[in-house]
Parts: structure tokens; sequence; C-alpha cells
């Protein structure tokens, strides 16, 4: 993550409350904790939901093996294959192939940060939470949408896949 990557950072002003006396504002520094956590945890329903669809697709593809190895033997027993025994079969394959191809494992997936490569690339912001939440924050947005991306080739077309609502 370079300094280009993150958008310059907002100066808060002083606020003047009714009585007259100023007072300076807060909200930047809750705003960039809330920004980051945010952040994190949309990773981590990102990550949750990837788990349960394998998971998902790996119960599925147990109970169709299962099915298959039964009923399939029943159906050759006969000795010839008629068309439902073939249209199951091609059914059977469809599936297998729907499953692995949700099962294989994907490159590019970002679910975390480093730590050293967090504290090599933050250490000049040690004494700034609100800067480190806030570079944080932007640094986790960008492995969501990265992953979102993988994530749309896997759910499918718009109305089925996973979004976060922006």
């Amino acid at each position: 993550m370079s300094g280009d990557d993150v958008p310059p950072r907002r100066h808060s002003r002083n606020r003047v409350t009714p009585d007259g006396t100023a007072r300076l504002r807060s909200v930047p520094a809750a705003l960039a904790e809330l920004s980051y956590r945010s952040s994190a945890q949309a990773l981590v329903q990102q990550e949750a939901a990837l788990n349960e669809l394998r998971s998902r697709t790996g119960t599925l593809l147990a109970a169709n093996a299962v099915a298959a190895s039964f009923l399939g033997a029943a159906a050759l027993k006969g000795g010839r294959l008629g068309a439902p025994a073939g249209l199951a079969v091609v059914c059977f394959a469809l599936s297998l192939g729907a499953a692995l191809f949700i099962l294989l494992p994907r490159t590019g997936l970002r679910f975390s940060i480093s730590g050293p490569v967090l504290y090599k690339t933050l250490y000049e912001y040690g004494d700034d939470a609100e800067e480190i939440h806030r570079r944080t924050a932007y640094w986790l947005e960008e492995f969501w949408s990265s992953n979102q991306a993988t994530f749309d080739g896997i759910y499918g077309p718009p109305p089925l896949r996973w979004t976060r609502g922006d």
C-alpha cells in the first residue's frame, strides 16, 4: 500500500457551541475507527460467505455421490443404459462440475493483512491512531473490492450474487 492509494486526510475544524465557546471535534478519530471496523467486518463476512458456500457445496457433492452410487448400480443391473439413466448420468456430471468449480481454490483472495507488512507500512504513523485506522480501512476496502470480482464469478449473475449493497 502506498501513499497514493489513500485519499488525503481532511483536517477537522473547531466547532462553536451555542454558548459561544469553541470545542474541538473528535468526530474524525471516531469516524476513522468506525470505517476501519466496518471494512474489517466486511472482509470477515465475505470470508464467512465463501466458507459457507464451500461447506454446503461439499455436502451436496457427498449426497450426489451417494445417490449416484446406489441408484447407478441399480440402473446398470439390466445391462443397458436407457434414456432416464443417461439423463441421470449427465445431470450427475453437470452437478459434479459445478461443485468442483466452487470448491477449487481461488488465487488472489485476501481476507487479512500480514502483521509485519502492516507494521512496516504504518510505522511512520505510530502515534496517530486516527491515521492508522483510516489507512487500514482503505487497505481492507481494497481487499474487499478485489475479492468481490472473484465472488461475482462464483455466485453468478447479479440477482444471485452476494453484494455489500453499494
